[in-house]
C-alpha cells in the first residue's frame, strides 16, 4: 500500500496533503514511505499537510517520521491519532527534537490513550518550536502527574505561538484543573480555545460536577479575555508599524529627511501609540520597522 502512495507521488508534478487516514500502513509502509519522501525526489513535493490517523504506525514509523520532520520547512499540519507508538524514553526525545527543529503548526496526538504521563512529561518539558499553534492531546491517558510539566509549558515563552488546546477525555482531577486554569490567568494571554471536556469520573457528586461547571465558566472568560488582548494586540502592532517605518527608517511621509533624535527616545514616543503592547512588543515591532531588509 505505501508502494502505491509512493507512485501516485511519482506520478504528479506537485502534492501537498498526505490524508492516509485508516489505511493500514504499519511501521513498514511508514518507513517506506518516509524514505522516499526524505529522498531527491520526494522532497520536490512541499507537503504542508500529513494524516496518518488509524495506521498502526509502532516506534519504527514514528522514528522515520523523525528523520523526515527534521529541519522540514514545509509541513505545517501533522495529525497522528490513534496509533501503536510507545512512550520509549529515547523515542520520545528524538520526536520532540523532530518537531522543535519544523515549522508544524498544528500536532494532534489525540486518542494515544497508551502514550500516558510517561510520554507527555519529557515531551512537555522539552517542547520549545515558536512555530506550535495548535496542540490535541485529547484522550491520551494524561494525570495529575503530567500537569506540573503542562503548566510550566503554557507559562513560559516556549508556547508563545500556541492559541489552542485540546485535553478532553483524560484523568485530570478537579484540583490539577483548578491549577492549570490559575496558570492560564496569570501567565498565558495566548490561549483562545482550550477544551477541558471529560475529564472526571461518572459517579461525581451534585457538588463536585457543579464545580466542574463553574470551571468551564472560568475557562471561557479567560480564552474571551485573552481573544480581546489579542485582536487589540494585533491592531496597534499594526498601528505602531505604520508609524513607525517612517520614523526609524529616518525619512518623513512626505519623502524629506526628518531630524535625528536618540534610537532610544524615538521608540519611547512611538510606544505611546500602542499603549497595550508590553515593553518587549514594542520594542520588537520598532525593531522590524527599521530594518530595510523587511520591507516589500
Amino acid at each position: 500500500g505505501a508502494q502505491r502512495v509512493v507512485d501516485i507521488i511519482t506520478s504528479r508534478a506537485q502534492v501537498t496533503s498526505l490524508l492516509l487516514n485508516h489505511s493500514a500502513l504499519h511501521d513498514d509502509g511508514c518507513e517506506v514511505l518516509f524514505e522516499f519522501l526524505c529522498s531527491e525526489i520526494g522532497r520536490r513535493h512541499n507537503i504542508m499537510e500529513i494524516h496518518l490517523g488509524s495506521t498502526q504506525m509502532g516506534d519504527r514509523g514514528l522514528r522515520a517520521l523523525c528523520r523526515y520532520l527534521n529541519g522540514n520547512t514545509t509541513l505545517l499540519n501533522l495529525a497522528l491519532p490513534n496509533n501503536a507508538f510507545t512512550n520509549n524514553t529515547e523515542l520520545v526525545s528524538t520526536f520532540t527534537d523532530a518537531i522543535n527543529k519544523s515549522r508544524v503548526c498544528m500536532l494532534a496526538l489525540s486518542s494515544n490513550s497508551q502514550l500516558t504521563d510517561g510520554f507527555f512529561i519529557p515531551f512537555l518539558s522539552a517542547l520549545m518550536t515558536p512555530q506550535l499553534q495548535c496542540l490535541l492531546l485529547a484522550a491520551v491517558g494524561l494525570t495529575e502527574l503530567s500537569v506540573p510539566a503542562l503548566i510550566d509549558y503554557i507559562s513560559s515563552p516556549r508556547s508563545r505561538a500556541l492559541t489552542e488546546l485540546s485535553l478532553n477525555s483524560n484523568n485530570i482531577p478537579h484540583t490539577s484543573v483548578v491549577q492549570f486554569l490559575e496558570a492560564v490567568r496569570k501567565h498565558n494571554y495566548r490561549l483562545t480555545r482550550c477544551e477541558l471536556y471529560a475529564n472526571f469520573e461518572s459517579n461525581l457528586t451534585p457538588e463536585a460536577r457543579e464545580h466542574w461547571r463553574a470551571d468551564q465558566r472560568f475557562i471561557q472568560k479567560l480564552l474571551s479575555r485573552n481573544l480581546l488582548l489579542s485582536r487589540q494586540v494585533h491592531r496597534e502592532a499594526v498601528w505602531l508599524l505604520k508609524h513607525a517605518r517612517p520614523v526609524l527608517l529616518g525619512r518623513t511621509v512626505d519623502g524629506s529627511n526628518s531630524p535625528r533624535l536618540p534610537i532610544e527616545l524615538l521608540v519611547h514616543i512611538l510606544s505611546y501609540l500602542s499603549p497595550s503592547l508590553s515593553e518587549a512588543q514594542c520594542a520588537r515591532v520598532c525593531n522590524y520597522a527599521g530594518d530595510r531588509s523587511t520591507l516589500p
